[in-house]
């Protein structure tokens, strides 16, 4: 990667060295002596002298600073196209195998048919996913993707993918094409949320959880992962209380969603709170290890 770097530190380099040499020059176009000549003809004269120089000055820095610019723009262009090339490598891939592309084989089957091996490539992705196997489902994605380029299941697989090995910004581009395909996917933003909270950007990451939650109300981890962001966040008790008890009013018999309840209300020492969720803790689980400890606690309160 350093060696990559090497042409342009040289350009570089060269450009300070082209100033320096403007720079010296400058003291010799400003005691031109044009003195002698009449008084509108010296200064025409001495206008065309000057503009001369500094076209022949300045034209190698005008050409350096054309290479730098365009070996930026190469580099950015090659971060830029890595994705689309990948997908192209896939395909090729099936080119190979087939000896057509997955949509050129896709055009070439019925509706019903298509649709069957496009879920047939989706279903492998997720398998493959679940076991961890997260290269190859990465392939089925992508090649379901080839397969019918507007397929939401697949672009959301693919999403899953790179969030699961990290590789977050891929995860937000094909998150971002998926609300593109689909506005009203729930999945898309509630991902780009985590993605966010994987981050620290904890504003980020409560609009996207509040975008997800919008579309769909009934997904108790989301409230859990929007009331963790508020947390973080300064000013936002009161919102991560209510992102709470949204999460238990879902499922109220939890004892998990009891627990961050009552963990929650001794951190903020809201001891009437702290005190209800602990009954009602013992009631569902009453064999619960941590009842003893959060009981001391709890009763400890003032």
């Amino acid at each position: 990667m350093l060696f990559s770097f090497l042409p342009l530190v040289l350009i570089v380099l060269g450009l300070a060295i082209i100033i320096a040499i403007i720079i010296r020059k400058f003291p010799q176009l400003r005691v031109l002596d044009v003195d002698g000549l009449p008084e509108e003809q010296a200064r025409k004269k001495k206008d065309k002298i000057l503009e001369k120089k500094f076209d022949l000055a300045f034209k190698p820095l005008q050409s350096g600073i054309g290479i730098v610019t365009n070996t930026f723009e190469k580099y950015f262009g090659q971060v830029q196209s890595k994705f689309r090339t990948h997908v192209d490598r896939v395909a090729d891939k099936y080119r190979a195998e087939y000896g057509r592309t997955m949509q050129e084989r896709a055009q070439s089957l019925s509706p019903r048919e298509r649709a069957r091996q496009l879920n047939h490539l989706i279903e492998e992705g997720d398998e493959l996913r679940h076991d961890d196997d997260l290269i190859h489902a990465e392939e089925k994605y992508i090649a379901a993707i080839n397969f019918e380029p507007k397929s939401v299941r697949a672009y959301r697989g693919l999403g899953k993918v790179y969030f699961e090995q990290e590789r977050y910004v891929d995860a937000k581009e094909t998150f971002k094409f998926l609300m593109k395909l689909d506005k009203n996917d729930d999945i898309a933003p509630a991902y780009l949320g985590r993605v966010a909270k994987a981050e620290k950007r904890w504003e980020e990451a409560a609009t996207w959880y509040e975008r997800a939650i919008k579309i769909k109300k009934d997904v108790t981890k989301r409230w859990l992962d929007l009331a963790a962001v508020y947390e973080e966040m300064s000013d936002r008790e009161e919102q991560a209380k209510k992102a709470l008890l949204s999460a238990y009013a879902l499922e109220p018999k939890n004892p998990a969603i009891l627990d961050e309840i009552i963990h929650f209300a001794i951190s903020h020492n809201d001891r009437a709170l702290a005190r209800e969720k602990l009954a009602e803790l013992q009631e569902v689980n009453p064999e619960n290890q941590k009842l003893p400890g959060l009981k001391n606690t709890v009763q400890g309160m003032r």
